[in-house]
Order: C-alpha cells, then sequence, then structure tokens
C-alpha cells in the first residue's frame, strides 16, 4: 500500500469537510486529482462526515469542486445545437438515407428473407458470406458506399435484406440463423 492513502487519510480527518478540495489536495500532493477523488469518496463511505449542500456534489462526488464544471457542461450542450447550415446538412443526408433504403427495397424485397419481417425500420442489408464488418471497415465505415455497391452489383447471391434480430442471429450462430435450423428440423 502506497503512502498516498494515509496522506489523504491524515488530511480527511484532520480538515473539516467544507476546506477539503480534491484539486488542491492532488497538487499538494502531487497525484492524480481521480485517484485523490476517489480516495476521499472512499473514505467518507468509510467515515460518513456531515455532506456538503446538495447542489454541490452533483458531478463527481461530494469532493469534486473541480473548477469549471458547470461552465464546461454548457459549452458542450452549446456545441450539440446545430448551426442551421449543419441541419440542413443533416436533413440532406437524412433524406438522401431514405433514398437509398428504398432503391435497396426495390432491388433487393421489402421483406426479411428468413422470416418475413416486413416492417422497413427492422430490415437491413446482409452479406451473405458473413464478411459485412470487413466490407464496411474497407469502405471506412461508410454505410452509404456500402448501399450504393450492393444497389449497383444487383447480386442476390451476395446480398440480401434480413430483420436485424436475423442478421444478428446468423452472426452469432456460424452462419446460420435458428429460424432456418429449426425449419430444416
Amino acid at each position: 500500500m502506497s503512502s498516498a492513502p494515509l496522506e489523504i487519510r491524515a488530511y480527511f480527518i484532520s480538515h473539516p469537510l467544507e476546506e477539503i478540495k480534491p484539486l488542491e489536495l492532488a497538487k499538494k500532493l502531487n497525484l492524480n486529482h481521480d485517484a485523490v477523488r476517489r480516495a476521499l469518496t472512499r473514505l467518507d463511505k468509510e467515515n460518513p462526515r456531515e455532506v456538503m449542500s446538495a447542489g454541490k456534489g452533483r458531478y463527481c462526488s461530494v469532493f469534486c469542486t473541480k473548477p469549471g464544471r458547470k461552465e464546461a457542461y454548457r459549452e458542450r450542450k452549446k456545441l450539440k445545437e446545430l448551426s442551421p447550415e449543419s441541419k440542413r446538412a443533416a436533413l440532406r443526408i437524412q433524406q438522401e438515407s431514405a433514398f437509398l433504403r428504398e432503391i435497396l427495397f426495390r432491388t433487393y424485397g421489402r421483406i426479411c428473407s428468413c422470416c418475413g419481417e416486413n416492417n422497413p425500420t427492422m430490415l437491413t442489408l446482409d452479406h451473405r458470406n458473413g464478411d459485412g464488418a470487413t466490407h464496411r471497415r474497407q469502405m471506412h465505415g461508410r454505410l452509404f458506399k456500402v448501399w450504393k455497391q450492393a444497389i449497383l452489383e444487383n447480386d442476390p447471391q451476395k446480398w440480401r435484406i434480413l430483420c436485424h434480430n436475423c442478421n444478428i442471429a446468423t452472426y452469432r450462430n456460424g452462419g446460420t440463423c435458428p429460424h432456418q435450423r429449426e425449419a430444416n428440423q
């Protein structure tokens, strides 16, 4: 056991709870802030003391007074708010996705080739030979490129439409969906 927990324990015992600042303590003891915060939280669970007001302990623990937490949260929230240009681009991508899915369904059918599911939100493109992950990596994760290639090739021996359940079940059961296994027995 290192001497750091002992130093933190001594500081915890000798100072009132309101005076304990994990960031300052970490700098003083030349330790990682998160390690100090975890140690203080552990000590507080072992030896409960009067808790600070409810609003102060919301982020990491009762002890976290790391400066800028609320400001950082507000900045992240602002970044999530899209500019008008970004909204237009997102809408264009959404429309292109819907258009490609429609062409894909016209090319390969609108039902799961295994179980017969026909809800379009449940359907997906499947690589018959099970190399979908490798193919997506070659396409640098661009699903649109995979869809476009499948549409251009129009090869039912290579591609098919499956529902998400059958697609994952086929992957997990070595290339055979449980529906097909049941039908063969």
